[in-house]
């Protein structure tokens, strides 16, 4: 537990900003209540989370390491899917940023929630990509930056990882508990 005398400290002594400890003070909290549309414009809320455990990624177009990871996040899902719910976040819209001409060149198949950027202001979320991880009685119990890569195939030109990466430990230990 975070003693309120802590917080001077950590400022002090590091070169963390403010709204980086805020956004950290959420671990073992109530995920913040949300609602948001889908890109067909269905409203989805944070009460639809409930009972499951969830991975919550936010993303951009723009941000080169959210694009980066999606195929391995996609992965995640195809093998995960059933036991949690996958869920994206993107401050973009599918009216002023060619959100859906976007996604048909870089799939990503997670449940996708558009114009999210005063949430992740509400959360204080300064840098993408950010994942969060929440139990399934919706609270978030892990906050981690961008998906974890451990080897690189030269042959192929890409980023790989194993299935040992804190990522799928995470997932598994949720999804365990369920």
């Amino acid at each position: 537990m975070w003693r309120k005398d802590v917080i001077p400290a950590l400022i002090r002594h590091s070169n963390l900003h403010l709204s980086r400890i805020r956004f950290f003070l959420l671990l073992g909290k109530k995920l913040p209540e949300f609602k948001l549309t889908d890109l067909r414009g269905d409203e989805f809320s944070s009460s639809q989370l409930i009972g499951k455990s969830a991975l919550l990624n936010y993303w951009a177009i723009y941000c080169v390491p959210c694009v980066a990871e999606m195929p391995e996040l996609n992965k995640l899902k195809e093998k995960y899917g059933d036991k949690m719910n996958f869920v994206a976040f993107t401050e973009n819209t599918c009216k002023d940023d060619d959100l859906i001409k976007f996604l048909e060149k870089h799939p990503f198949n997670y449940y996708i929630l558009q114009n999210a950027e005063n949430y992740k202001k509400t959360l204080k979320i300064s840098a993408i990509p950010r994942n969060l991880f929440i139990d399934k009685e919706g609270y978030v119990r892990y906050i981690q930056g961008n998906f974890p890569y451990t080897a690189f195939d030269l042959e192929k030109g890409i980023k790989k990882y194993d299935d040992n990466n804190y990522f799928v430990k995470i997932i598994e230990e949720l999804t365990a508990i369920q």
